[in-house]
């Protein structure tokens, strides 16, 4: 049961910022979502598309994510970790991603600016003085992407280790009551 809610958490976690990270970009440039994506709800109400993307962009990966950190957590015979042992880094985590985002939709602006950067140059369906916004927001998803991922991967490493930390502490304690 603690397996699943570590899962479950995670994967609330990741919808819940997902929806709020896409509140966001969808009022920089909609056509992030209205254009460079399939449609999946009738709408094109800002709100509703950035609740409908913030939801399909994010559970399977706080699903897959939070199944890797969970089995970290909690397989084997190593002492386990629970949900609340997680909780300060989970949140540290989830307040590092916005930083995460306004750092790569910065580097995606300045260098969208120039001729470094030019992702959707060719793109007819973008109109040239909406190019740099959805440049913008396109590397901003990006940064928070490939951040999320990184970090969970990361608290999953340190709870397996942590876990051989305190496996290997309670084989010391149990050979110094022996003494």
């Amino acid at each position: 049961m603690s397996a699943l809610r570590i899962v479950l958490a995670i994967t609330a976690l990741a919808i819940a910022y997902g929806i709020a990270h896409d509140q966001v970009t969808v009022r920089i440039a909609p056509e992030y979502f209205t254009i460079l994506h399939p449609k999946i709800i009738e709408s094109t109400s800002p709100t509703m598309l950035a609740f409908a993307w913030g939801f399909a962009a994010t559970w399977w990966m706080g699903a897959g994510l939070g199944t890797l950190v969970a089995f970290a957590c909690r397989a084997g015979r190593r002492p386990k970790l629970a949900l609340h042992d997680l909780s300060r880094l989970l949140v540290a985590i989830v307040c590092l991603l916005p930083i995460a985002a306004a750092a790569g939709g910065l580097a995606g602006r300045v260098l969208g600016g120039t001729d470094v950067f030019v992702p959707f140059a060719t793109d007819t369906r973008i109109s040239p003085e909406r190019r740099l916004d959805v440049t913008t927001v396109f590397s901003a998803h990006v940064a928070v992407e490939f951040a999320g991922a990184a970090a969970l991967v990361g608290l999953a490493m340190h709870s397996w280790r942590l876990r051989g930390l305190l496996a290997s502490r309670n084989r010391a304690d149990l050979r110094g009551e022996r003494s």
